[in-house]
């Protein structure tokens, strides 16, 4: 049986997919949904958000070894996935994703400033980013919403931002060729 693993966009957590994960266990499936280091109250130890490399290999090390995975990723998670894949090709079935950082659009230092603006406006004033999120978006609902900025308030901004502005991070953007 081929287990689903859903992993999140940066800022997020795995409280995000959970409408996801019970439509999916509804069809069967067994699905895993992770929190990346440094999101979701996630502590970042022993190097796991020193790269991409190293957030794949934190996955891997949380997944039975004896399953091949489908790994479904957001953002953030789409390149993990792909690294994932690359590292640890015997663990990954497939890797399906969703809206993944291009080369191009990267602006590591203008995607880390926005995070931490963000986390702060979600710790500071939760109800007034729920409410924006909402007059945003139609396809956000009060709890998806709701899911989002508590995600956020959890999120380690020093990791995660040291990570975004790293050398390692724009380095690992490069094709998967060996």
């Amino acid at each position: 049986m081929v287990t689903i693993v859903l992993l999140h966009d940066v800022m997020s957590s795995q409280v995000e997919f959970r409408r996801n994960q019970r439509d999916l266990e509804d069809l069967g499936y067994k699905v895993i949904a992770l929190d990346l280091p440094g999101h979701g109250g996630r502590l970042v130890v022993a190097g796991s958000a020193n790269s991409l490399d190293s957030m794949a290999l934190d996955v891997a090390g949380r997944l039975d070894e004896s399953v091949a995975h489908l790994v479904v990723g957001h953002s953030l998670g789409a390149i993990v996935g792909l690294r994932l894949a690359r590292l640890r090709p015997g663990l990954v079935s497939g890797v399906l994703l969703e809206d993944p950082p291009g080369m191009a659009s990267n602006d590591a230092s203008r995607v880390a400033a926005e995070v931490a603006r963000a986390v702060l406006r979600a710790r500071v004033d939760p109800h007034g980013e729920v409410t924006k999120l909402l007059m945003e978006g139609s396809s956000w609902t009060r709890d998806t919403a709701e899911d989002a900025i508590r995600s956020r308030q959890l999120v380690d901004v020093p990791a995660v931002v040291r990570f975004l502005r790293s050398h390692r991070f724009a380095s690992s953007l490069i094709p998967l060729e060996a």
